[in-house]
Formats: C-alpha cells, sequence, structure tokens
C-alpha cells in the first residue's frame, strides 16, 4: 500500500497515484497561531484585558479575553483568517501566523477608547516619554536629585 500526504491548500494543483495498488491520502492543514496585539481605531491605545470570540472552518472556536499588553493569542489553529469579535460588538478579521511568528498589531476598526481614560492614559504616556526621553542608559538630568549620596564613614585621622 502507497501512502500520499498532501497539505489542503494543495488540492487545487491535484495529483496522480500509480494504478493496481492500494493507496492511503492522508490531507493535512498547515497549522500555526493566532497571535495579535489589538489596538483601538487609532492605533494608539492597546485593548487590554477585553473579552472577545469567534470561529474558523472546520469548528475551530476562539474566546478569551487579551493579556495586560492587549495580546490575544490561540496556538494551533488552522492557517486562516479568523473573524472575531471584540468587546461584543466590534468586528475584525485576524490572520493566522506560522507558530514562530511575534505578535502583529491590529487595529480593532470602530473601537473607541473612552474620552476620560484616553486623558488619563495619554498623561501616563506623556510621563513616561519624559523620562526616558535622552541617551539610552543614561538617567534624565534631574534624576536622584532630590536622593542623598552616602558619604563613606572614613576619616583620615583614624588611621592606626
Amino acid at each position: 500500500m502507497s501512502r500520499k500526504e498532501i497539505y489542503e491548500d494543495e488540492l487545487d494543483e491535484g495529483f496522480s497515484l500509480e494504478t493496481g495498488s492500494t493507496h492511503q491520502i492522508v490531507v493535512k492543514r498547515r497549522m500555526g497561531k493566532l497571535h495579535a496585539r489589538l489596538f483601538d481605531e487609532t492605533g494608539t491605545f492597546i485593548l487590554a484585558d477585553i473579552s472577545y470570540e469567534g470561529d474558523g472552518s472546520f469548528g475551530t472556536e476562539l474566546s478569551g479575553e487579551t493579556d495586560g499588553e492587549g495580546i490575544l493569542l490561540h496556538a494551533d489553529v488552522p492557517l486562516e483568517d479568523y473573524p472575531v469579535t471584540v468587546d461584543g460588538e466590534y468586528d475584525v478579521v485576524i490572520p493566522a501566523v506560522p507558530r514562530s511568528s511575534a505578535p502583529h498589531d491590529q487595529i480593532v476598526p470602530g473601537y473607541q477608547v473612552e474620552e476620560e481614560i484616553r486623558d488619563e492614559l495619554e498623561g501616563e504616556s506623556e510621563e513616561v516619554l519624559l523620562h526616558f526621553d535622552g541617551e539610552m542608559g543614561k538617567e534624565p538630568p534631574d534624576a536622584g536629585a532630590d536622593q542623598e549620596e552616602d558619604e563613606p564613614d572614613f576619616d583620615p585621622g583614624d588611621e592606626d
């Protein structure tokens, strides 16, 4: 008996087999993962701790919450596009990526961060940007200005 393994997307190309013997044909699906960081429609704010649900072909069901960094992750899903509903009302299509891929940024059309939350988040990000404004590895000029340096407890007259 001969065995032939082909991937689902190769069926369109066609294949041939020897005649006169029994054949086993195995159709495999290419697998990957859903790995995306979700942002509001402006692309500015990460959608952390937001619920989502969706489904793919062959009964692949997705549901959960993004983590604190806005990351949605589902491993071992067929490589295809997945329609996902975010926060119960915002639809977005998220493509599955190869297993070794890092998360990609995904904007959720129509999702707007509430104005009061947006103002609070913008204020925090300005503080962070001000703190890191300067050369890498160096503290801002006023960093540590309120801290007293410890003087060594050494008195040159105490030598024995």
